[in-house]
């Protein structure tokens, strides 16, 4: 008897636990016809089982056990009995780490969430290819958006949810006192502060939000004691004066991030690693992204609430809004707006050059992948990134304008629309809309963040070490890319004594191969598969990044070497000619046997993609569900 075990590994979006083990079970057994050449599928039967592992050790730390689900299929030919060869196919299931929001609050939020997460790219890419001074530089970066920008906004908004107490019968000013309403904003500030600190921060960028939360709430009673009318109630007096404080330290934030994003580019000339070229240099585009995306977002989230505000406040019969709420908001946020000018033009600058690259990629689909790396690809694209970086130049000028009208030395600034004129209107108009998309498709907004969401998660880490010079020591500073990748090794454990297989096949697809291909350099892995005796061992990537992004942008974290890979592995590639993620593995590394170009078909669908199996049905992969020949059914449907 011979035993084929399959481990497939799912790339990123949102997958459902079974779903891709079944798409290539599927397509495993079904019969394949390529013109006259017909693959009868033999009558088969699948067995369907579901075990549950441990992501760690057992052993009370932590106290109760991460379970993650293992879906297994067992194909054998119909009628026979243990002693005949079968495959089993075991999938390593992650989509989990990096869960899909549910409904429009929350997929507001988790747009935000990504945007922040956006630093920990940056901090991986400066850490693997410039030393301390640039580290620190993009570190600092990160702790002003996540300590001081992210922090003030959380505030603001935890400000208005309490105004609309004025929406009720329970009026601020009259009923409740302008000084009770900012204690319970006190409150509930530093509450969810030290709730985030001390129960849910596993990162240190998520403690040092909850830090600048606790921190913002004793700004917070600082401003109440200086701010006019709170103890006379003058409730509208009171809370302009309390905006304006806070709305400068948020142009303070800005500022600063603006500042720190515009010395990334600077501080990118020099500091290098001797193995760092230029060229993968990405961080100083990631942080213009930041602020960018943050600017935008945030202002139309605010838009859709002073939307949603308005219709609360409008009485029955009226035209017009009325409300404490509504007027703060009315009379502070477009002052603020007004200046989002830039970052509403780079935006649809982005946007365009996007479309603009989309379809030139539509016109030589078929041969992409072999052409410059400007059009060639479409994530971490040369041209965007330029854009990006005019859009800082063009911030740093702007705050410039500030600075000289503070001195007299202009009138106004410059990039700023006349307020209530044309193009200020219709600014405020493209952000609301953008507020309003969000709130009214918030399930095409997440399944779109599925991808960033899932390589910000494989990029979190732990601990700040921007000092640290180990290797080994920074590798393990990344905690879900921890877990995730013990699951491949955990589903092997399992799988290796339970089944006693022959043959090892990893199928894997963009993310996955990352993860594949990691752990199959892992001499852990290497052991467990020696003690296993399986020294027959196949790799398949589809869509891979490995080379071209995460060997490019991450050279130190993300090393590929035929060495490294377990001894007699055979390793095989398949790329569509127009993916925008993965094409070939670069290099022509030794352990790639053949890099396999398909035609023209996107990122997605390559587990049932029916050029693909012909190329894994092919002479060069000869891929074949059980270890022994095929045996010829009796009949065949030549249809």
């Amino acid at each position: 008897m011979g035993r084929h075990l399959v481990l497939t590994v799912h790339g990123i979006g949102e997958q459902r636990p079974g779903e891709t083990v079944d798409a290539i079970v599927g397509a495993a057994t079904t019969q394949f016809k390529d013109g006259d050449v017909i693959k009868a599928a033999e009558p088969v039967e699948v067995h369907r089982d579901l075990i549950e592992l441990a992501e760690a050790r057992f052993d009370g730390t932590p106290r109760n056990a991460q379970l993650f689900p293992v879906h297994l299929r067992r194909v054998r030919r119909a009628g026979e009995d243990d002693s005949g060869d079968d495959a089993v196919f075991a999938e390593v299931y992650w989509a989990d780490k990096s869960p899909a929001p549910n409904g429009p609050l929350w997929t507001a939020f988790d747009l935000m969430k990504v945007v922040l997460g956006l630093g920990y790219i940056a901090m991986d890419n400066v850490e693997n290819t410039r030393k301390w001074p640039a580290v620190g530089l993009v570190h600092l970066f990160t702790w002003v958006f996540y300590g001081v920008i992210a922090p003030l906004n959380a505030l603001l908004f935890a400000g208005a949810a309490a105004l609309l107490l004025d929406l009720t019968a329970v009026k601020i000013g009259p009923v409740v006192p302008v000084w009770a309403l900012l204690l319970i904003v006190w409150g509930l500030t530093l509450a969810l502060g030290l709730w985030l600190h001390e129960r849910i921060a596993r990162t240190y960028l998520v403690r040092i939000f909850a830090k600048g939360m606790i921190g913002f709430s004793g700004v917070l009673a600082a401003i109440v004691v200086i701010s006019p009318g709170i103890w006379s109630g003058e409730a509208q007096q009171a809370l302009d004066s309390f905006l304006l404080w806070s709305l400068r330290l948020l142009d303070a934030g800005w500022i600063a991030a603006v500042a720190l994003a515009a010395l990334t580019y600077a501080t990118s000339l020099f500091f290098r690693k001797p193995s760092a070229s230029h060229d993968k240099t990405l961080f100083p585009a990631v942080c213009s992204a930041m602020v960018l995306l943050w600017m935008v977002l945030s202002a139309s989230l605010w838009l859709l609430f002073k939307e949603i505000t308005g219709q609360l406040s409008t009485p029955r019969g009226a035209t017009e809004p009325d409300g404490l709420l509504y007027n703060l908001l009315d009379t502070h946020l477009e002052d603020v707006l007004s200046t989002l000018t830039l970052s509403v033009v780079f935006l649809g600058a982005l946007l365009v050059a996007a479309v603009v690259l989309v379809w030139v990629r539509g016109q030589h689909r078929e041969y992409i992948f072999s052409r410059r790396d400007l059009i060639r690809r479409v994530i971490l694209n040369k041209g965007l990134r330029v854009v990006l970086g005019a859009f800082l130049i063009a911030c740093v000028v702007a705050v410039a304008s500030q600075f000289a009208v503070f001195l007299g030395l202009l009138e106004r600034p410059i990039f700023v629309p006349e307020q209530g004129g044309a193009i200020s209107t219709l600014i405020l108009a493209a952000i609301a809309g953008l507020g309003l998309f969000i709130y009214n498709a918030p399930g095409l907004v997440a399944g779109g963040l599925g991808v960033g969401r899932d390589i910000v998660t494989y990029a979190v880490q732990a601990e700040c070490q921007w000092t640290e010079d180990d290797l080994e020591t920074h590798k393990k500073n990344f905690p879900l890319r921890r877990e995730i990748n013990a699951r491949f090794k955990r589903v092997l454990q399992y799988a290796l004594p339970a089944y006693r297989p022959t043959r090892l096949t990893v199928i894997s697809h963009s993310q996955g191969t990352v993860i594949a291909t990691q752990m199959l350099q892992d001499p852990s892995v290497h052991r467990l598969l020696a003690k296993h005796g399986v020294a027959d061992i196949l790799l398949i990537t589809m869509g891979s990044p490995v080379t071209h992004i995460y060997r490019h942008y991450f050279p130190e974290h993300f090393q590929v070497s035929w060495t490294g890979l377990p001894p007699g592995s055979k390793w095989v590639n398949i790329h569509r000619a127009d993916d925008f993620v993965g094409t070939t593995i670069d290099d022509a590394l030794e352990s790639v046997q053949w890099n396999l170009r398909v035609d023209a078909g996107g990122h997605t669908g390559y587990f049932t993609d029916h050029q693909v199996w012909r190329e894994l049905y092919g002479d060069e992969v000869e891929f074949s569900l059980f270890p022994t020949p095929r045996r010829s059914p009796e009949s065949a449907d030549p249809s």
